[in-house]
């Protein structure tokens, strides 16, 4: 039986990514302390697992006050140069959001910037409120647009592919419970 993780160095572990989890929803119950409402957007497939982490520990702090309203969006399809991302929302979009309430995107990194960019726009747009970003990683080198995380696990100033906790390699490695990058 061949080891599939073999090609993959460990960054940060699963005990690392959850004390980040746990300090970004403090962080961020801070700030949307005095909202009733907050619409949090987590951007899937990549957001899949840190979402998950972050709304279970949003809903421990202030029960229900998070509204979660996913939408699909991607930049790389099964390559490594960004694109312009496509952007697929659930039907009645609109009508699902808190319009009087703001609005948290949540994705697994910030990397080109591309995808983040063209969705706070976009919910900027609908709701005529700023919109603040959350990611688990902060990857700064090679941003295509200005833009940057409101809250963020991990930052990271090196031009590795990472994998793992939502992020993938064409797909695969998506499920680790560590985040780590592609040896090449």
């Amino acid at each position: 039986m061949t080891d599939v993780q073999s090609p993959i160095t460990e960054l940060w572990s699963e005990k690392d990514i959850d004390q980040a989890i746990k300090r970004i929803a403090e962080e961020i119950d801070d700030a949307y302390a005095s909202q009733q409402v907050v619409n949090l957007i987590p951007i899937l497939t990549g957001a899949l697992l840190f979402g998950a982490k972050l709304v279970i520990e949003l809903e421990i702090l202030s029960p229900g006050k998070w509204k979660v309203i996913p939408i699909m969006s991607s930049s790389y399809f099964n390559t490594y140069e960004s694109t312009e991302p496509d952007i697929i929302m659930v039907r009645d979009f609109e009508k699902r959001l808190d319009m009087e309430s703001p609005c948290l995107v949540i994705d697994d990194i910030l990397d080109s910037g591309l995808t983040l960019y063209r969705i706070k726009e976009l919910l900027e747009g609908l709701t005529g409120q700023i919109s603040s970003i959350a990611v688990l990683v902060d990857k700064t080198v090679n941003r295509k647009v200005l833009i940057g995380p409101d809250y963020y696990g991990f930052s990271l100033d090196e031009d590795l592919w990472l994998v793992g906790y939502g992020m993938d390699d064409k797909g695969l490695f998506r499920g680790l419970n560590f985040v780590g990058y592609v040896q090449s």
